[in-house]
């Protein structure tokens, strides 16, 4: 199936976490949580600057823009410019795509009656005042 759109590979079944992250290796899953919607909580943990995949394992390094782009993110009190550069790092992620969501995983709350509440569709437990109420 891959070969009929170019994709040449050889997938090999392994049995450790070492050898999935073994020199060579180039594609595997990767439960990764993007939390949303602040990007430090997500795109830079994961893939940024001091995140293991360009640090530790190496298995991307990113053109200059990207984590430069990050390292205002997480410095800039100006929340148009945080916003501005998030676009360009997307923008980056997007083009070099070093990976890709397979799924969004499904999560089941039960809220009672007298608590208004409305869970985000990814993993982001928000209980703000102006999110959580509780009917009188």
């Amino acid at each position: 199936m891959w070969k009929d759109v170019g994709i040449n590979v050889k997938l090999q079944f392994v049995d450790n976490f070492k050898q999935v992250r073994a020199k060579g290796v180039e594609i595997y899953a990767w439960s990764n949580t993007y939390r949303l919607p602040d990007p430090t909580g997500s795109i830079y943990i994961t893939w940024g600057k001091r995140a293991a995949i360009q640090r530790k394992y190496k298995f991307w390094q990113p053109p200059a823009g990207f984590n430069d782009g990050l390292k205002k993110i997480l410095t800039s009190p100006d929340m148009d410019e945080r916003y501005k550069e998030y676009q360009k790092v997307l923008d980056i992620f997007e083009d070099e795509m070093p990976g890709t969501m397979l799924y969004n995983a499904l999560y089941s709350y039960a809220v009672k009656k007298k608590i208004e509440w409305t869970p985000y569709p990814i993993l982001f437990m928000d209980f703000r005042p102006d999110v959580l109420k509780i009917k009188g």
